[in-house]
């Protein structure tokens, strides 16, 4: 204290350090060879347009370009969560962070004093933490199977670590593949059944159109079978129209310039992370007659497909980084979708109605409901 009282400029020392360091970056950038760059709207000096993006990236990305434009269930629990919260915390930390140091690595130590590197370990350890206890559970099922028909992929998997020596799959290969099924194989599929069937029901016509599609082909049956999956043109008309409205995954993957290149005569370095907003391309007027509306009647008789081959709709992504699962994920979608359908009925809780239902969206590496789909699904008689 009597230090700080006799030489009060301690006191402006670290504020003065920081303004220099922010004029000698801002003015060594000016000094930088002028490329011809994407146009983007007016920056802030240092932070550039950080500040533009909020709380929903996919929204906010299309909106910025508008400006520029027209100016085995596991139900264990790790200190008190369950699996479930677990990758739903990891969802979200995989998605859009506001982590300083990805946009300028020389301020990364600013998400050590936020504590976003700090959450960031707590996820890692956590999901670390469950799937060596997935693999615990899986020696004594691996001895007790001899035959390979009722074994999982994990006992399938650690077979192979345990018989084959010049196997590359080791224990972290193992967990890496297990989070694969966990987060692209599952978290997905729910979440687009969930906004399928809350589109459904905010759209009662297109619910009797479908209903009276499926039932009509699964008369006197039990259950739909995949065999009648390819009479059922308007369930995959909705299935499109829903994954066209309500991207599961509305940036795709976060790609990376590998070389500096030349696109649509802009310059991009290398090393330049890339994101496509296929939401807004999906919801683009110049592409789709009434983008904003649920009309599945939009791809009957349409050549658009979803496998990547039409740019206006990537819900898989394109080219060599497309989803690897895109015909996995529509069979489970659709069969799950064809048999809640044929066997269910459903209505708002509590005397709801269509307007009461919130659809909007919660961002991370998946678009997510805002609010759990909260129904009465009655047996269909």
């Amino acid at each position: 204290m009597k230090m700080l009282e006799q030489s009060p400029l301690y006191l402006y020392f670290c504020p003065l350090s920081l303004i220099t360091i922010f004029l000698y970056k801002w003015l060594t950038l000016r000094k930088a060879a002028v490329k011809n760059l994407p146009p983007s709207p007016p920056k802030v000096p240092i932070i550039g347009n950080l500040h533009q993006i909020g709380p929903d990236p996919h929204v906010s990305l299309r909106d910025l370009a508008q400006k520029v434009a027209l100016g085995r269930k596991y139900y264990s629990v790790y200190k008190g969560k369950s699996y479930k919260i677990l990758f739903d915390e990891l969802m979200k930390m995989l998605g859009y962070s506001r982590s300083i140091g990805d946009f300028f690595p020389w301020l990364g130590w600013v998400d050590w004093l936020s504590g976003l590197n700090g959450k960031v370990e707590k996820a890692a350890n956590e999901i670390d933490t469950f799937l060596e206890g997935v693999l615990r559970d899986h020696p004594s099922t691996t001895a007790s199977n001899n035959g390979c028909a009722n074994k999982d992929f994990v006992s399938i998997l650690l077979e192979i670590q345990k018989t084959d020596a010049g196997s590359s799959i080791d224990r972290e290969c193992i967990k890496a593949i297990i989070l694969d099924i966990f987060a692209a194989g599952t978290e997905t599929t729910s979440t687009t059944l969930e906004w399928i069937i809350a589109a459904l029901i905010k759209s009662p016509q297109v619910m009797f159109k479908l209903q009276n599609e499926v039932r009509e082909i699964g008369k006197g049956k039990s259950k739909i079978l995949e065999g009648d999956l390819v009479k059922m043109n308007y369930l995959k008309a909705v299935m499109k129209e829903s994954m066209r409205l309500y991207f599961t995954a509305p940036l795709l993957i976060p790609r990376e310039a590998r070389q500096d290149v030349k696109l649509m005569g802009y310059d991009i370095r290398s090393g330049t992370q890339v994101l496509i907003n296929a939401w807004a391309i999906a919801r683009d007027p110049s592409l789709w007659d009434k983008p904003e509306e649920f009309r599945p009647e939009r791809f009957l008789n349409s050549p658009i497909d979803y496998k990547g081959l039409h740019y206006e709709y990537l819900p898989f992504g394109s080219g060599r980084r497309g989803c690897p699962g895109i015909q996995f994920a529509m069979a489970v979608n659709e069969l799950a979708l064809a048999n809640v359908v044929h066997k269910f009925d459903f209505e708002l809780p509590d005397g709801e109605i269509l307007e009461d239902l919130d659809m909007t969206g919660v961002s991370g590496i998946t678009l997510r409901r805002k609010s759990p789909l909260l129904v009465v699904a009655r047996p269909h008689v």
